[in-house]
């Protein structure tokens, strides 16, 4: 299965790049995008130990399609975990990844690298449209993406009736 990894990055702090540093390595080996909507130069010396990783910015069209009716204060972060549906039609599938605040606490990014392969390989089985490990619809009505894999051909201008 092709897989794309999609590593969302807001946080512009020590603690946000180390983060952003474990899932580049967790994900050394796909094609990989730092998605950043803000100006920095912390990212040059991560670019520099991981020069696959391309940084791209949110795909806002994709806010008109589906989120009209988000509120303004949700728009920048629905563009951002929706970029990956747009930038993956190539692939069979992509890894959507809050990489500025979540991390596994374990530094063995082989077997960390051997479950996200098994954890692909049941969605294939099982023919998911997605699979997270932590995807949620809040109590604000709001919905949120930590570590996800979602189908490429899903049609995420439906994602809302999740």
């Amino acid at each position: 299965m092709n897989c794309k990894a999609f590593l969302k990055i807001d946080r512009m702090d020590a603690s946000g790049v180390l983060c952003l540093r474990f899932w580049l390595e967790v994900f050394k080996n796909y094609e990989t995008y730092i998605l950043c909507d803000r100006e920095t130069d912390l990212l040059d010396t991560v670019q520099v130990d991981y020069p696959h990783a391309k940084l791209t910015k949110s795909d806002r069209s994709v806010i008109t399609e589906c989120c009209g009716t988000l509120k303004s204060s949700k728009r920048n972060m629905a563009a951002a975990n929706l970029t990956g549906f747009k930038l993956s039609q190539n692939a069979d599938a992509f890894w959507m990844i809050d990489a500025d605040d979540t991390m596994f606490l374990t530094r063995r990014f082989d077997i960390l690298n051997q479950k996200f392969r098994e954890a692909e390989q049941i969605f294939q089985d099982k023919k998911f449209d997605a699979f997270s490990l932590d995807f949620y619809r809040n109590l604000n009505n709001g919905w949120t993406f930590g570590v996800a894999l979602m189908r490429s051909s899903l049609p995420y201008q439906r994602i809302q009736e999740i």
